[in-house]
Formats: C-alpha cells, sequence, structure tokens
C-alpha cells in the first residue's frame, strides 16, 4: 500500500526545501526543553499542513490517502476484508498531548500522545465470507467509519542515515496504540433492505466489535503516519530539522 504523498517532494530542490522549512517552528537538538519545542511545532504542522502546500506539490492532508488495504482473517473474526480508495479525515485536527524525542547520531525515536474528538474513515470495500446479524455481506459497497473520542500512542522508530547531500531521517516502524470512547459503523451498497439490516445491527454492537478490530485499525493509521512523516523526513537533511 502506498500514500500518493509518499513521493510528492523527491523533485525538491535545495532551495525549494529551505522555503518549504521555513513553513514551520524548528527545535534544536541540544534544546533541553525540545520536548515541548516539538509539541508546539507539531501542532502548528498540522495546521499547515492540513490543507496541503501547493507551492511545494504536497498535497492535502484532508483526506490522507490510501490506495488498497488488505485484511487477512485472524481470530476471533475470520473474515477476509479488502479496502480500496481509503481516505481518512480530520487526524489533522489532532490534539499533541505529550511528546517524546531521542535523537542520536544514527538513531531516531519520537513517541507522541495526541486525543481527537472525532476521526472518520470511508472507503469502497469488499467482504468475503462475511456474516453481520446472520446476513451475508459479502460482495461490493462502500464503508464509512468513525471513532469518537480517539486517544492514540503512536511511536516513530528511524535511522539516520547519509545520502547525497547531508543526513536524513527515515522512520522504519511506526506503532499505534489507540483507543476511542465511541465506534460508529455504516455500509452502503445496491441491496437497501440488507444495508438496514446490517446497520441497524452495526449500530447497536459497533461498541461491543470495537475491541476485536481495533488493531486492523491501528495498522493502517500507523501505515498513514509512517508514509507522512517519511514524505517530509526522506528530503530535509537532519541538521536542518534539528539544528
Amino acid at each position: 500500500c502506498a500514500l500518493p504523498i509518499s513521493a510528492v517532494l523527491l523533485s525538491c530542490t535545495v532551495f525549494c526545501c529551505a522555503d518549504f522549512i521555513d513553513k514551520f517552528e524548528v527545535c534544536k537538538r541540544a534544546d533541553p526543553d525540545i520536548n515541548n519545542c516539538l509539541k508546539s511545532a507539531m501542532q502548528k504542522a498540522l495546521v499547515t499542513l492540513k490543507n496541503g502546500l501547493p507551492e511545494f506539490n504536497f498535497p492535502s492532508m484532508e483526506p490522507i490517502k490510501i490506495l488498497v488495504w488488505d485484511i487477512e482473517p485472524s481470530p476471533p473474526l475470520h473474515l477476509t476484508k479488502r479496502y480500496e480508495n481509503v481516505e481518512m479525515y480530520d487526524h489533522a485536527a489532532t490534539e499533541i498531548q505529550d511528546v517524546n524525542c531521542k535523537i542520536t547520531d544514527k538513531d531516531f525515536l519520537l513517541e507522541i500522545k495526541g486525543y481527537n474528538p472525532k476521526i472518520k474513515f470511508v472507503s469502497d470495500y469488499e467482504f468475503v465470507d462475511t456474516l453481520f446479524a446472520n446476513v451475508d455481506v459479502s460482495g461490493l459497497g462502500k464503508a464509512f467509519y468513525e471513532h469518537e473520542g480517539y486517544s492514540a500512542f503512536i511511536t516513530f522508530n528511524g535511522k539516520i542515515e547519509p545520502k547525497d547531500n547531508g543526513n536524513y531521517i527515515t522512520i522504519t516502524d511506526v506503532q499505534v496504540s489507540m483507543n476511542a470512547t465511541h465506534f460508529l459503523m455504516n455500509y452502503k451498497t445496491d441491496d437497501a433492505e440488507r444495508d438496514n439490516v446490517v446497520n441497524e445491527f452495526a449500530h447497536h454492537n459497533a461498541d461491543t466489535l470495537f475491541p476485536l478490530v481495533k488493531r486492523d485499525y491501528e495498522i493502517i493509521y500507523a501505515e498513514a503516519y509512517l508514509e507522512l512523516a517519511n514524505a517530509i523526513f526522506s528530503v530535509i537533511p537532519v541538521d536542518k530539522l534539528f539544528p
């Protein structure tokens, strides 16, 4: 899977990147209060990046897009699910609550605690051998999910490696641990009668089902955040990001 933004800055020149970083608050690596600096800087960066930076060919984060997401069967839900044209809304409205950052000559660690009152997920889907409320919902349709009271602890791990004109951070792994106070599900197909049965079941049981599917969302959000981070880190040297 890949986000369209994963390569948007690859053609950025040195001068373009200098102008690009001027859009953001920069935190010094030696600052003893770097975590609070980054908390402020990232909050402002979300506002800056929400609608994109068209002058740098950086697309909007509203929504974040993923082309394809496959979920293989796993207990206790033995379902095969495929999502296409995934659109994730309102992540740029996340409140950054806490930050912990550690940078060495070779390694990069960033931990973020965040909260968002509501994020949305919209996608085309294909379900295989799937039953809801004893109704076979296998087939194609449109899925609408919402996480209300979204809280997340996000860990970015990366390496700092030399490239042509400097040292760059490459995020190699992102882990998301999330929770939500309320989970909403809604499906739309060409069969309105079946949709009514499925959505009634979803309305009454979504919060019960959430713990069983939570890991799926943690994985896709981690993938999205990794692509977002590398879209910036891959073109701006670390000594410009953290002088």
